[in-house]
């Protein structure tokens, strides 16, 4: 009788000594190693649309810095995760992503590939660590928001509101909208 084989762990450290490959990302998800190729074009799409609605506020109030699916958000030693955006504070003379504070606001777009990991042990890490966690899901043409210490979604389909940091204004996103220039109909 043979003893089952044990699945490699994975370690923030082992990740940084990855090479970069064009055309995949890497990620450390409780130890194990993801590896993710080029998004859908739809699912690219949506990550820019909302991602320039959400910058346009946080530049407009210096709220923070946006960045894209290449900004690593450091958990722990065996969590290390690339969002599709994540908005940080401002970083000021940062030099390294572990400097930066705890993310305002995480955004995921779920894909076949990445949805039990977006909604599963992403989600619980992220409510650790940061302020709003977002799913965007495409089929259901909704937006999962998660805080710390939610135990369930609010679940969006006709308005997302933001406010971050000390702004006193909100960012107010029209998700029909927001849905029907990604989708039609």
């Amino acid at each position: 009788m043979s003893m089952p084989q044990m699945a490699e762990v994975w370690t923030v450290a082992r990740w940084r000594e990855l090479p970069p490959v064009e055309g995949k990302t890497f990620e450390v998800i409780e130890g194990e190693l993801v590896v993710s190729g080029i998004p859908a074009y739809r699912h690219s799409r949506a990550v820019e649309e909302l991602s320039r609605l959400v910058d346009g506020y946080v530049r407009e109030r210096g709220i923070g810095e946006l960045h894209h699916h290449k900004a690593p958000v450091f958990i722990n030693d065996y969590n290390v995760f690339l969002p599709d955006f994540v908005v940080f504070p401002p970083g000021g003379h940062v030099t390294e992503w572990e400097e930066l504070g705890p993310p305002l606001l995480a955004v995921e777009v779920l894909s076949p590939s990445s949805a039990k990991y977006d909604r599963g042990a992403k989600r619980v890490r992220y409510q650790d660590k940061v302020a709003e966690y977002w799913i965007v899901d495409l089929d259901a043409r909704l937006v999962e928001r998660w805080r710390p210490r939610d135990e369930r979604p609010e679940v969006l389909r006709d308005q997302l509101k933001w406010k971050a940091g000390t702004s006193t204004v909100e960012l107010v996103i029209d998700l029909g909208n927001y849905f029907l220039a990604l989708l039609g109909c």
